[in-house]
């Protein structure tokens, strides 16, 4: 072993770690050596051979911090520490930048630098988790949606046992899938889907749920889809059918929108279970063949009212989401209505104009689904930070270091807020700050909570996207009257004269607005 008692001096070990570095790059990221062997065998196949390269890696680089540790006059046992987590960093660092140690000086020094450069070291690393205190206003958030929660609703209970197979069941079975949530240790549900298999048929082990339709079949298409409308009317001969066949989900869809209260009952995190609905997504299919079914026997105009009505209990429900996906569906109802509406006045040339009135601010509103989804991220947050286990592989102590909790939920709050008060603007003002904000320079990150400041993208630009979808529906309706009107009536667009022009494509009739409109919200089809 007379290789391991030499000297490497710090030239030397800088050299070897630097070329050891370059040939790595060269050969894994650069060579296509490794990405063709990945693909011909398989990772599986080759992790035996990455395990003992990783060894021999690791066995080599602790001999070569061992000849740089007899430089600086120290025991070999010394790289060791290269295993202990944060410290291995600034070990390697230190080897890099410190020069050797004549003989003479043997112990004494090199312990005096050390004893200092880790107490340096405890010291940064006690400082580093030194946390801001929590913002008052996150407290009333969290308030607000725990009170809210406190009131209960049958809505939330029923839509979640929406599922079951009887009737008398479904406040019961939605009550017991939120208990079961509710008293588990972990949050082991990521939907209700999941959660049903609490109700699973001991004697056949399948799962007792309310039979939905198909959805690959072509008459439960996506309306904003181009195609959507011409095949529902080439399946109508299977409107009665399927209205027969399924009138229970129509039932609850019925009963589920006539509640006048809705609050989500869940805790506020990215794990929480969301009720099932797609049922109100297929009731509400069922409702549009029902409508086309009565104009096709020459009743379009109790068709249209049939929509009208059906359309009062969806706003009403626009108002009482507080979750951004329960918006968002009830954004999506109300513009399939539009368009059968517009439809059916169209194809059966019916004279007497529909006037739909244009969503109101709390139809609008925005506020509870974006305070729950804070609060969704207030909780990771804290979850990361209490988590006994540590957070993504790492100890609570170093997870402290890398983001500020406390710092990162007060930052998440101001760009919240702004959220919010961007919700409230009317359309032209929110088109107006919309193309501020997506020219506006990115935030620079906060050096002492490094982690946290860019760990998450600033969400104004990801919601405000959300949030436009309200203002696109509003533009659908004055697209709506105007083409209800006989286009006689003048048509405003509520982003403004700069969005007044319309496009039309696909058999859609279309404004403009000031984002992307990839789901067709902002177009009417007035015909097939």
């Amino acid at each position: 072993m007379s290789f391991l008692s030499g000297r490497w001096p710090r030239k030397t070990f800088n050299l070897v770690l630097l070329s050891s570095g370059i040939v790595a790059y060269l050969l894994i990221e650069v060579s296509p050596f490794f990405n063709i062997v990945i693909e011909r065998l398989g990772i599986e196949a080759l992790k035996p051979v990455i395990i003992l390269l990783t060894v021999l890696l690791n066995i080599g680089f602790v001999l070569i911090m061992i000849l740089r540790l007899h430089d600086l006059n120290r025991a070999g046992w010394w790289s060791l520490l290269v295993f202990i987590p944060f410290v291995n960093v600034l070990f390697v660092i230190l080897l890099m930048l410190w020069p050797g140690i004549s003989i003479e000086h043997r112990y004494k020094k090199v312990m005096k630098t050390l004893a200092k450069v880790f107490s340096l070291v405890i010291l940064a690393v006690l400082l580093l988790q030194i946390d801001d205190d929590l913002n008052v206003e996150v407290t009333e958030y969290v308030l607000l949606i725990e009170d809210r929660v406190a009131n209960g609703s049958e809505a939330y209970l029923y839509l979640t046992g929406i599922t079951a197979v009887e009737e008398k069941n479904i406040l019961s079975q939605g009550s017991r899938l939120l208990r079961s949530y509710n008293n588990s240790s972990k949050n082991i549900f990521s939907s209700l889907r999941d959660a049903e298999k609490l109700n699973i048929d001991e004697k056949t082990n399948n799962v007792k749920k309310l039979i939905t339709p198909d959805n690959k079949n072509k008459m439960y298409c996506q309306l904003s889809d181009s195609g959507c409308l011409s095949s529902i009317n080439d399946s109508s001969s299977n409107w009665k059918n399927e209205i027969k066949k399924f009138s229970v989900i129509t039932k609850r869809y019925e009963k589920f929108i006539s509640y006048p209260e809705f609050t989500t009952l869940t805790r506020a995190d990215y794990s929480s279970p969301y009720p099932a609905s797609h049922y109100l997504t297929f009731g509400n299919k069922l409702k549009i063949f029902s409508a086309l079914s009565l104009a096709r026997s020459g009743k379009a105009e109790e068709a249209i009212e049939m929509l009208l009505i059906d359309n009062r209990y969806l706003r009403r429900h626009l108002s009482l989401a507080d979750s951004l996906i329960h918006k968002l569906i009830f954004i999506n109802l109300y513009s399939n209505n539009l368009d059968i509406i517009v439809y059916v006045h169209s194809a059966y040339k019916l004279e007497k104009p529909a006037k739909i009135a244009h969503l109101s601010h709390s139809e609008m509103s925005m506020k509870y689904p974006l305070i729950r989804e804070f609060i969704m991220q207030y909780n990771a947050y804290l979850d990361a930070d209490r988590n006994p286990d540590g957070w993504n592989g790492l100890p609570g102590w170093m997870v402290r270091v890398i983001f500020k909790p406390n710092m990162t939920i007060n930052k998440r709050l101001i760009s919240y807020k702004d959220i919010i008060s961007l919700s409230n603007l009317s359309a032209k003002e929110f088109a107006e700050s919309v193309v501020n904000i997506e020219s506006a320079p990115k935030s620079k990150p906060n050096y002492r909570n490094y982690g946290g400041s860019i760990m998450i993208e600033e969400p104004i630009t990801y919601f405000s996207q959300y949030i436009a979808k309200s203002h696109d529906l509003n533009a659908k309706i004055s697209l709506a009257n105007f083409v209800l009107s006989n286009k006689t009536q003048s048509l405003e667009n509520p982003y403004g004269a700069l969005y007044n022009k319309t496009t039309e494509r696909d058999n859609f009739i279309c404004l403009d607005g000031p984002l992307k409109d990839k789901y067709n919200i902002r177009c009417i089809r007035e015909k097939i």
